[in-house]
């Protein structure tokens, strides 16, 4: 394969890692904001459940179920982050591998141009 080609194929390996890195982190991201809304929202329907008349079990159970939903959703988020956590110290390793082919890529085709 000529230089040029490969020095090609490694610019776009590079690209796709990055972008994939960029959609990682952008769902990390998102995933910690939802979190956090859940842990506020799960705060207050925790207070709202103290703040119930005793009496009142049907508004209890409305606010447990609610509890019990928001937890599993939770637990499904903590699992994905966690998940994209593992991924992001992989893709950070192979995008500077492939920077360092692109470097040495461009090395290799500056000094084929020279020589």
């Amino acid at each position: 394969m000529p230089r040029q080609e490969r020095y090609n194929e490694v610019q776009r390996e590079h690209m796709q890692l990055q972008q994939q890195l960029q959609l990682a982190e952008t769902q990390r991201t998102h995933i910690q904001r939802n979190l956090q809304q859940l842990e506020a929202r799960k705060a207050r329907l925790q207070q709202e459940r103290e703040n119930l008349p005793q009496a009142d079990t049907e508004s209890l159970q409305h606010a447990q179920q609610q509890l019990a939903e928001m937890e599993a959703e939770r637990s499904e988020q903590e699992q994905q982050l966690a998940e994209l956590q593992e991924q992001l110290p992989n893709a950070n390793e192979l995008r500077r591998s492939s920077q360092q082919l692109v470097q040495e890529s461009e090395r290799q085709l500056a000094q084929a141009e020279r020589g």
